[in-house]
């Protein structure tokens, strides 16, 4: 499914459009929980001599967490693709930006760096809104909902002379 025909790019620009379900092999390792599948919607053309050039827009919805609090949260991903191939000159010739095809390659397989792409564009920090409070690092209250515990524990008796005058004012 995200298969190109190189030889069909001489012609004419070719359109990928499909989903790719979350229990496909891509995914296999991706540590991802999908809430739909996920959806590509990509143009491929040629550059050049053996040079494709992928645009278009990819997404997918998934579950991630709140960093401060660990709320679950329904992430929408919908993303640009830009993806260069070129054939590889020499074997040290390493652009990150660019990725490599054989010139003697006929089909060109998106999968690889399509996922590589959806998998950046998922927010590492996502925040359940922004003037979240987290959770309390001594007591696990979720300070969004509750106060914290803390101030209920008894605590180091050493620190009672200072406790004695934070009451006093």
């Amino acid at each position: 499914m995200l298969t190109i025909d190189l030889r069909r790019l001489k012609e004419a620009g070719v359109r990928i459009e499909g989903v790719v379900a979350a229990e496909d092999a891509l995914w296999t390792g991706a540590d991802v929980e999908f809430l739909c599948p996920f959806w590509v919607d990509v143009t491929a053309h040629s550059t050049g001599e053996h040079s494709v050039m992928v645009r278009g827009r990819m997404g997918a919805r998934v579950r991630g967490y709140c960093r401060r609090c660990l709320t679950p949260l329904d992430l929408e991903i919908d993303d640009a693709v830009d993806l260069f191939f070129e054939p590889l000159e020499r074997p040290d010739d390493e652009d990150l930006n660019v990725y490599h095809v054989s010139p003697l390659a006929t089909d060109l397989d998106l999968g690889k760096p399509l996922r590589e792409q959806f998998l950046l564009a998922i927010p590492s920090f996502p925040l359940c809104r922004e003037e979240c409070r987290g959770l309390c690092a001594g007591c696990g209250a979720d300070l969004n909902v509750e106060p914290c515990r803390c101030l209920e524990r008894a605590g180091d008796p050493r620190w009672a002379p200072l406790r004695a005058l934070d009451d006093r004012s």
